[in-house]
């Protein structure tokens, strides 16, 4: 995501930040944390409870490298997940992976006061999933991804925010209590 033609990384870190402010949670599950990326964001003391959890193994490794100090949960979305609740659930750019994206938003709600979610939106500068030398790396998930709309979730589109993202892509953001 941090790829020059993907510009992704820097727009989410910013996205998450800015929800980390406005929320100021106790505690919070991380959903797809890959390697930890935003986590620098997270002021301990405010947030002593931090769960990363993502499908893929290896990414929860270098993210309990990156930050020991964060729980990591190997998990599918679309199961029920084994964790207490937390105030904030935090999802970027993953809903668009799962084969039930409104069966997943419901499950993640129940697990938290409160859920931050970012879609990728339909662009027509750019394809869903950027030409990069990591695609590959995608494999059988890239062919599951479809761009999702906050209807598409019963999500009205006022509640959220639009942001345009560096290279063409534009994302929507939402806290959902």
């Amino acid at each position: 995501m941090n790829w020059p033609a993907v510009s992704q990384a820097v727009a989410l870190s910013r996205i998450f930040a800015e929800t980390l402010e406005q929320i100021r949670p106790r505690s919070i599950a991380l959903v797809g944390c890959a390697g930890g990326n935003g986590l620098e964001h997270i002021d301990r003391e405010q947030t002593p409870r931090v769960i990363g959890i993502d499908i893929n193994a290896d990414y929860l490794a270098t993210c309990g490298e990156r930050f020991p100090w964060v729980e990591t949960l190997q998990a599918d979305i679309e199961q029920p997940l084994a964790i207490e609740a937390v105030e904030l659930v935090h999802v970027a750019l993953v809903l668009e992976f799962v084969r039930d994206p409104r069966a997943a938003l419901q499950r993640l709600r129940e697990l938290a006061d409160q859920v931050s979610v970012v879609l990728q939106l339909e662009s027509v500068a750019t394809a869903a999933i950027t030409p990069s030398p990591f695609g590959a790396a995608l494999g059988a998930l890239g062919q599951i991804h479809r761009l999702l709309r906050p209807e598409d979730l019963e999500l009205e589109p006022a509640v959220g925010r639009y942001i345009d993202v560096p290279g063409g892509k534009r994302f929507w953001h939402a806290i959902i209590r």
